[in-house]
C-alpha cells in the first residue's frame, strides 16, 4: 500500500516510509518495528511540520518533538488567537523561586521620585519588569501614559474592602500608593503609575510584586468542585 507524504509527487510504500521514520529517530532499519499506528502518527507529524513551512533541512525528530518556540510559518497562522497558552516558551524559562530572596522586586524598597531626575520607563523596560509581576498588564491610560493594572475577585463586598485595607498597609510602608477601584460588589482593580513622572517607574513594579504576596486565600471565593464522568 502506498502513502502520500503530503508533498507533490512524493509517494512511497508502508515499508519504505517505516524506514524513513526509523532513520529520523536514529533507529536501525533492521531493528525498527513499523506498526500502523506509528505510520499514522509519523505521517501526521510530517504533514504538520510541512504545512507550517518548516522545510529547513532539520530531521523529522527535531521538527516535531520536544518543547520549542513556534516557527515563523506557524506564527503566521495566528494560532495563538484561538488557543490557550503562550506563543513562546519564555514564561517557563525562569530562575528558581528562591532567587527572589536575593534579587526579586518584592525584596526591594520604593524610593522617593520627587525632586530627582527620574524618567518614566519605556514600553520595553516596562514589559521586562512586568514579567516579574504575575497577572499584571501594561496599559495606556486616557492620557496615553503607561500604567499597570491587575484584577481580583473576592467572596463579597466586605472581603473586597478587606483587600483594600491589606494593600493600604503595604503601600503606606513603601510610601507609594496605587489607585484602587471596586467594580460591582466583588471585583477589585488595582492600578499603578508614578504621578510625579507621568508614567511608570520601578517603584510601581516593586509595589505590584509586594501586592502579589498579600495573602488572599481567605478572601477569595471557594472554587467549585468539578466532577468528571
Amino acid at each position: 500500500m502506498a502513502l502520500n507524504l503530503g508533498r507533490a509527487g512524493q509517494v512511497c510504500t508502508r515499508k519504505a516510509y517505516g524506514h524513513i521514520c526509523a532513520a529520523a529517530r536514529g533507529v536501525s532499519v533492521s531493528t525498527a518495528k513499523v506498526t500502523p499506528r506509528a505510520l499514522l502518527l509519523g505521517e501526521r507529524r510530517h504533514l504538520v511540520s510541512t504545512k507550517a513551512g518548516n522545510t529547513d533541512g532539520m530531521s523529522l525528530q527535531d521538527k516535531v518533538e520536544g518543547a520549542r518556540n513556534p516557527y515563523e510559518g506557524e506564527i503566521a497562522t495566528n494560532f495563538t488567537d484561538t488557543s490557550l497558552g503562550n506563543p513562546d516558551t519564555e514564561h517557563i524559562m525562569k530562575p528558581p523561586d528562591a532567587i527572589k530572596d536575593l534579587v526579586g522586586l518584592s525584596k526591594k524598597k520604593c524610593i522617593p521620585c520627587e525632586g530627582k531626575d527620574v524618567k518614566p520607563l519605556t514600553i520595553e523596560e516596562a514589559d521586562l519588569l512586568r514579567k516579574q509581576c504575575a497577572g499584571w498588564k501594561v496599559v495606556k491610560g486616557e492620557d496615553d501614559k503607561l500604567r499597570i493594572n491587575c484584577d481580583w475577585k473576592f467572596k463579597n463586598f466586605v472581603k473586597s474592602l478587606e483587600f483594600f485595607q491589606r494593600i493600604a498597609e503595604v503601600a503606606e510602608a513603601e510610601g507609594h500608593h496605587p489607585d484602587l477601584h471596586l467594580v460591582g460588589w466583588n471585583k477589585v482593580t488595582v492600578e499603578l503609575w508614578t504621578h510625579s513622572v507621568g508614567g511608570l517607574t520601578e517603584n510601581d513594579f516593586i509595589l505590584a510584586a509586594k501586592i502579589n504576596e498579600i495573602e488572599t486565600s481567605d478572601l477569595a471565593p471557594k472554587k467549585k468542585q468539578r466532577f468528571w464522568a
